[in-house]
């Protein structure tokens, strides 16, 4: 600043020049637009994980409720243990997976 001039303070009261229009997640993109960013989001977090893993455990949960329908019948039983081990699946699958990008 030549001559010792200054540039006025702005007033603690006086509004912002631009207020967001929206609220934005960590990486700056908008909730609407955040579902758009799943699929390359899963797509990191295999690349990053242990695949192998993966597959073998989806492989197992597989053949596990295969073996239960043969053993327990069509009965009731069934599908409570097919819900469990899509409950392991689920649990144990999160371990396999890479960081967040």
């Amino acid at each position: 600043m030549a001559l010792g001039l200054r540039r006025p303070r702005r007033a603690a009261a006086e509004p912002q020049d631009r207020a967001p229009s929206q609220p934005r997640d960590r990486a700056g993109v908008p909730p609407d637009r955040a579902r758009f960013r799943l699929p390359g989001r899963a797509a990191a977090r295999l690349r990053r994980g242990r695949p192998l893993r993966l597959v073998l455990k989806i492989f197992a949960a597989v053949a596990a409720g295969t073996v239960v329908v043969v053993v327990a019948g069509p009965g009731p039983a069934a599908p409570a243990l097919i819900v469990g081990i899509a409950t392991w699946l689920v649990l144990a699958a999160r371990r396999d997976l890479g960081p967040d990008p």
